[in-house]
C-alpha cells in the first residue's frame, strides 16, 4: 500500500490533499516519521537525533523509522517498533 500511496501522491488533486490532511489533524510528519512539506514547499525541522549517537543506558522514544530497505523495515515492524515507541539502549557494538 506505501508504494502505491507514493506513485499516487502526485496525482492528487488540492481537494483531496485538503481532505487527507485534515484526516491527519494537518500533521507536519508521515507516520513514518518523514516530514511533511507544507503547500509552499517547506520542510519543518528535522526532530530527534541518531540512534548510534545515544548512550548505553538512554531512554529513549523513536520519532522516525527508515522504511527502506523493506525487509529490514519489515523486520522493525514486526518486533512491534514504531515511531513512539520507548526503549533502552542496553549495548552498542
Amino acid at each position: 500500500m506505501h508504494r502505491r500511496a507514493e506513485k499516487l501522491e502526485h496525482n492528487v488533486t488540492d481537494e483531496e490533499t485538503e481532505a487527507l490532511a485534515a484526516t491527519t489533524g494537518h500533521s507536519n510528519y508521515d507516520p513514518h516519521g518523514d516530514q511533511i512539506p507544507t503547500e509552499s514547499g517547506q520542510l519543518p525541522p528535522k526532530k530527534g537525533q541518531a540512534l548510534t549517537d545515544l548512550a548505553v543506558g538512554k531512554l529513549a522514544r523513536i520519532i522516525y523509522i527508515e522504511d527502506e530497505p523493506s525487509a529490514i523495515y519489515a523486520q522493525l515492524v514486526a518486533e512491534g517498533l514504531h515511531p513512539g515507541s520507548k526503549i533502552q539502549i542496553l549495548e552498542k557494538n
